[in-house]
């Protein structure tokens, strides 16, 4: 018989989640403030206040003619115009109906999460932004507490990568992080379950994720950076996700090849059965040790540990989608582009008025 390596996890603090966290956000500092500069010129914003000033000065115009936005609709108008459509290709013969039951589990999945809704908002981050992350996540209180599959589009500048990473899909990042700040009130209502944890865990002194570009508004187009909120009780909410390889048996019936895959417990009671024994003493099977890549999900408040587990799926919950991918987690997008023949355009009109 076939010994199961137990599988060894690293214990994790709220020091070391912190730690993580920390150096993941000093890293990818310059390239949020430049998704933020992005944005701003998206929105029109696309002049500092210095420069906006010197022209006043000079008596020339510092209104810019915005030809970027206009260009990033027609593209997202093309992109997100209809939903998307699932194909759940058979196997078997048979498999036809649980393929069309496949399908339409899908739609009402994508229906239910608003899909079309997030999908149109992930299309302009990764336009505007070069980056957009979608969620997959079990909402437990759905359909009346049985439960549902969800999808959303988180905010970019909440998530954190390890830097290290060279996947465009970052599934060789040692971890990802979720990481928002919110009021205590809020999240206990959200996560009622660790409402004794939330209570307990000490308030963040951050007031949002987001980093501001300043730039000169004249219509005072507000952006999120720009919304302070001094209101008290607030913590750090941390999700973090990272690959672990889990121990399996693989079993294989050397006569006819037929193989199976046994986690410890599985194997544990299979081994018990006496003609498994003899089986595998007359040396007609085989076994052997196999590896599954799962992950390993972390849910702290601020220092305090709420969830800690590893979730049976092979890809992370958390999906980027990057535009111009550089073999780094900081990739850039169409309005990085633009944003060059964009100032020159509004250089020269400013010269002609």
């Amino acid at each position: 018989m076939i010994t199961v390596p137990a599988l060894q996890l690293e214990e994790i603090t709220g020091d070391d989640i912190q730690n993580e966290f920390l150096r993941y956000h000093s890293l990818g500092t310059n390239h949020r403030y430049q998704m933020a500069e992005d944005e701003q010129f998206y929105l029109g914003n696309q002049l500092t206040l210095a420069q906006a000033q010197y022209l006043r000065r000079l008596g020339q115009s510092e209104q810019p003619n915005n030809k970027i936005k206009p260009a990033a609709q027609q593209v997202l108008a093309n992109v997100a115009a209809s939903s998307p459509l699932w194909a759940t290709k058979p196997t078997g013969e048979t498999d036809n109906l649980m393929a069309f039951v496949a399908n339409r589990q899908m739609e009402e999945i994508w229906d239910d999460s608003n899909g079309d809704r997030n999908f149109r908002t992930n299309g302009k981050d990764f336009i505007v932004k070069g980056l957009t992350y979608l969620y997959c996540f079990p909402d437990w209180v759905a359909d009346g507490g049985l439960g549902a599959l969800r999808v959303m589009r988180l905010n970019a500048q909440c998530v954190f990568v390890d830097p290290d990473t060279t996947e465009p899909d970052f599934s060789n990042a040692v971890s990802i992080f979720y990481s928002d700040v919110g009021k205590k009130k809020s999240m206990a209502a959200d996560y009622p379950q660790f409402a004794k944890i939330i209570e307990k865990a000490e308030n963040s002194q951050d007031i949002t994720n987001q980093t501001l570009a300043t730039m000169d508004s004249r219509d005072e187009i507000v952006v999120r950076g720009e919304v302070e909120d001094w209101a008290e009780e607030k913590i750090r909410k941390y999700f973090r996700f990272a690959p672990v390889s889990v121990p399996f048996v693989k079993v294989t019936l050397i006569e006819t090849g037929f193989q199976r895959i046994y986690n410890d417990e599985q194997y544990k009671e299979q081994a018990k059965k006496p003609e498994y024994k003899k089986a595998v003493k007359n040396e007609e099977i085989f076994e052997e040790i196999v590896y599954k890549r799962y992950y390993r999900q972390t849910l702290f408040f601020g220092d305090q540990l709420a969830e800690d587990g590893v979730i049976p799926i092979s890809i992370c919950p958390i999906q980027p989608a990057c535009n111009e991918h550089t073999d780094n987690p900081y990739p850039s997008g169409d309005v990085r582009t633009a944003k060059a023949p964009q100032r020159k355009l509004n250089r020269t009109e400013s010269l002609l008025l």
